[in-house]
């Protein structure tokens, strides 16, 4: 009997599986971008029509990842009135952090209820819409207590306070009412009815299902006098505060969605959802239109609304990658294409200045029409700025889950001061592809937003370490003897090398642009390194804390397709280790390199878009085995370096996927993703042998591996309810929690290990047992000290390795002294994530003698002494 064991990395499971139903022809990339699918939805469509909330009584004995407790989805916050703190909710795991603005250090973790989306500060409390458990709660800032709890409508979604900080109100999306709490008394005040609220779009990662969304805002007024509300319909509508009686409303042409106020409160601005996109200047005293801006060609492309001063200027984003300020007082606008199309717009305390977050963020002069000033280099989804001075705090829940640190005094050089992850670090966010060590010992498991790996011991399901290894972590593999496993830092451009031994990176290599794919060789000498960007083969040496690339091959086109969270371009060793295939994808062709040379020999024609390659040795030959995910065929290749061959390409089921390789009967097999069949082909002949049907239900196959006894493992996506199934044979299907992008098996044990990065699970599936399905939740582990450890080898030739611990996140600075007390390297300076660490520094330039390593890291200071023999 099968015992699953769900490794619980989160508590939320997320619709994903509506990625089942996209057809991805038109989702694929060259460069590996990380592709967001932004969909506005029909009106009257809830988030409930999205994210399935009921999947959140999944029980487990411990919800708590990693270090507890964690920020998991991280939603819209706010700065508290002074300036001083910021507070953002975490949706999945139900929690509030607050972040010390001056320091960018986490100040602690507020339990409240499910799914909070929404945060607004007055000077004593902090008010939270809590939208699955249909409740606000009201934080005490001054202990961080529970001030009250109160009923709402059904989805509370937004929330305001007003400018004396008297009352707070929040809207529902369910109901469409506004609740409106008193936060002098602590009482509910009253509901106002028909309060026009409503989700306008949401945008979803192809590569690990996060979602973010938007719904349309509202705004009090300048004397705390009305609310007023747009929400994607042909009006705005106002109501009175002292009453909660329908007050005005003003009419339009178009829909209009956001709102927003002037710094002085004496004019309003609305933005309507139309082609040309129209900028309505309204009166907030007697509401009606006072002027509007044309801006020809172009729509609003997201949410977000910046107002100056006096009312006479507005920004917001547009499309075609453009921000625009439009300029009531002249009648035209001014269009930018340097900052992008803005995903969040925000405006200065003074309303002097605009702020623009996207890849870029950009501070922009509403004076003079023009950019002051950017940072380029951090996607932003989300921010807030100070009411107080010039910081600003922005997040992208698609890429890392915690908040970047803005400050812009200057508004000509705004300084990125870094990013603090929300709730406790280390987390092991979106888990997307895992491999198992050949023993069965050890699952590493890549973890794509949180930036690192899990190394989990798969005897006592015990996190041992979480290692970051770059950002957008995307790939890893383990030597055949299972001593190093080499992982992917796809945005770095490097590959870390992990002590398997050690359970530490110990070296850092750089490879070329967005390495995504990896391949070792059969002794274990080589990584083969497939970089997205850069169309290349990057050939790593394993050699420890000494590995290093030796090679960078030019490759053909390779890249990206978005089914199942993404596959990328394969790249395969040979068993003999003499050959390596790599999917040029993009030239529908099968390149061969050879490893004596590190040279392509040979470029073989193949079929529509090549993406997954498979290689077997058959009676002392070689062959590759593609599937073509376009035209619906399979390819076989005769390997022999520049002699290679093509010895056809056979018709396949509809969506061939991901390959395999049965030894036990010398066939290949193909997952064809839109047909549900499993195909499996002759190794020289290249004749269909079987062809299984799996029933509609199961949903669609994405990838399949044999036992090691010719029994075929298949893993399911997008079926009816469970969300994924790992299917062995013909035993029943093993069940799994939420929608999968990957599994890895091992035969010595028995086991396989499939990763869920919706809601951040891993569940473990053991065939070699007997007993009761059982569920089991595990925590991490990190160092409980601060330490700078020995390095070595000391003495060191050239090159010595530095390792570090941390037990938290902050500041550490790493320098080198030679014997007279002087600097001769700095090895690292600034914030660092909590754990293990390790650097290498190459001393080449340096003289023979001893040199001293000091390590500073809070109140933690020690020195080490290396001597360097030339």
């Amino acid at each position: 009997m099968q015992r699953i064991l769900c490794l619980v990395l989160s508590i939320l499971v997320i619709c994903s599986s509506a990625f089942a139903q996209v057809t991805f022809e038109d989702m694929i990339d060259s460069d590996g971008t990380q592709s967001i699918i932004t969909t506005p939805v029909e009106p009257g469509t809830t988030l409930e029509d999205i994210v399935d909330h009921n999947e959140l009584d999944f029980e487990q004995s411990d919800l708590d990842p990693g270090i507890p407790l964690e920020g998991d989805y991280i939603g819209k916050g706010c700065f508290t009135p002074d300036g001083g703190r910021i507070l953002f909710p975490n949706r999945a795991t139900d929690n509030v952090t607050v972040y010390d603005n001056e320091t960018g250090d986490m100040i602690t973790n507020i339990e409240v209820g499910t799914y909070p989306g929404e945060i607004a500060c007055s000077d004593e409390y902090a008010v939270v819409a809590c939208a699955f458990s249909d409740e606000i709660y009201v934080i005490d800032l001054s202990d961080y207590s529970i001030a009250g709890i109160f009923d709402s409508g059904e989805q509370p979604w937004v929330v305001r306070i007003s400018n004396d900080g008297a009352r707070a109100f929040v809207a529902c999306d369910i109901d469409d009412v506004c609740e409106v709490i008193n936060l002098e008394t602590l009482t509910h005040e009253r509901t106002i009815q028909s309060f026009p609220i409503a989700l306008l779009s949401y945008s979803m990662s192809s590569e690990h299902g996060r979602l973010f969304f938007n719904f349309s805002d509202f705004e009090v007024t300048a004397d705390d006098g009305f609310v007023f509300a747009g929400a994607g319909r042909d009006s705005v509508s106002v109501f009175t505060v002292e009453t909660g009686e329908f007050a005005a409303a003003v009419h339009f042409s178009q829909f209009v969605r956001n709102v927003a106020l002037s710094g002085d409160g004496e004019v309003a601005v609305t933005v309507s959802s139309s082609t040309p996109v129209i900028a309505y200047q309204l009166d907030p005293v007697n509401w009606v239109i006072t002027d509007s801006v044309v801006v020809e060609g172009y729509s609003q492309s997201f949410l977000g609304l910046a107002v100056n001063q006096d009312g006479s200027k507005a920004m917001f984003g547009t499309s075609s990658n453009t921000t625009t300020i439009v300029d009531f007082a002249d009648d035209n606008y001014t269009m930018f294409s340097e900052t992008y199309s803005a995903f969040w717009t925000g405006v200065n305390y003074d309303h002097s200045l605009g702020i623009s977050g996207q890849y870029r963020f950009s501070v922009i002069d509403f004076d003079t029409e023009s950019v002051l000033g950017q940072f380029i280099g951090r996607a932003q989804y989300y921010g807030t700025v100070s009411p107080v001075s010039n910081y600003a705090a922005s997040l992208n829940p698609f890429g890392r889950e915690g908040v970047m640190f803005f400050d812009y005094t200057t508004p000509n050089s705004p300084d990125y001061l870094g990013i603090t992850d929300a709730g406790e670090t280390p987390e092991g966010d979106a888990p997307r592809r895992v491999a198992i060590t050949p023993d069965g010992s050890k699952a590493l498991i890549v973890n794509i937003v949180s930036e690192n790996v899990t190394i989990l011991n798969l005897e006592t399901y015990e996190i041992e370490a979480i290692l970051y290894v770059g950002e957008r972590a995307q790939n890893v593999a383990i030597t055949p003897d299972g001593s190093y496993a080499v992982a992917c830092g796809y945005e770095n451009g490097i590959v870390a090398i992990i002590d398997l031994e050690l359970n530490m990176v110990i070296a850092e290599v750089a490879c070329g642009q967005r390495p995504g794919v990896i391949s070792i060789s059969p002794d274990g000498g080589y990584a083969y390194v497939g970089n997205i960007q850069s169309n290349t083969v990057s050939v790593v040496a394993l050699l420890g804390a000494a590995s290093m690339e030796v090679a960078e091959v030019p490759c053909g086109v390779i890249g990206v397709s978005m089914a199942a969270f993404g596959v990328q371009s394969d790249v395969e060793v040979t068993p003999s280790g003499n050959y390596v295939c790599v999917a040029a994808s993009f030239d529908d062709q099968l390149k061969v390199i050879d490893t004596s040379t590190n040279q392509v020999v040979a470029s073989i024609g193949v079929g529509d878009f090549p993406l997954q390659i498979e290689t077997a040795e058959f009676f002392g030959q070689e062959y590759a085995f593609v599937s073509n995910f376009f035209s619906d065929q399979v390819s076989i290749v005769y390997v022999d370096g520049a002699n290679s061959s093509l010895m056809g390409t056979f018709t396949s089921g509809d969506g061939p996927f991901r390959v395999a390789y049965d030894e036990t009967q010398n066939r290949f097999a193909t997952a064809c993703y839109y047909d549900r069949t499993l195909r499996t082909y002759d190794i020289q002949s290249g004749q269909q042998t079987v062809e299984t049907t799996y029933p509609n239900n199961y949903g669609n196959p994405i990838q399949v591996e044999y036992d090691g006894e010719g029994t075929p493992i298949c893993l399911f996506i997008g079926g009816q309810e469970p969300a994924s199934r790992l299917v062995r044979g013909d035993e029943e299907p093993a069940l799994l929690p939420a929608t999968a992008s990957f599994f890895d098996y091992c035969p010595a044990v028995e086991k396989a290990v499939a990763t869920m990065p919706g809601p951040d699970w891993v569940t473990v599936v053991d065939w070699d047992t007997t007993g009761v399905e059982e569920q089991v939740s595990v925590g991490g582990t990190i160092p409980d000290t601060y330490q700078l450890h020995a390095p070595y080898p000391n003495p060191f030739n050239s090159t010595v390795t530095v390792q570090y611990s941390l037990p938290e996140m902050g500041n550490v600075h790493i320098q080198v002294y030679d014997a007279l007390g002087r600097e001769v390297a700095v090895l690292t300076d600034g914030n660092r994530p909590a754990g293990h660490h390790t650097l290498s520094w190459n001393a080449d330039v340096l003289s023979s003698g001893t040199y001293f390593i000091q390590m500073t890291a809070g109140n933690y200071t020690n020195v080490e002494s290396v001597t360097l023999v030339k």
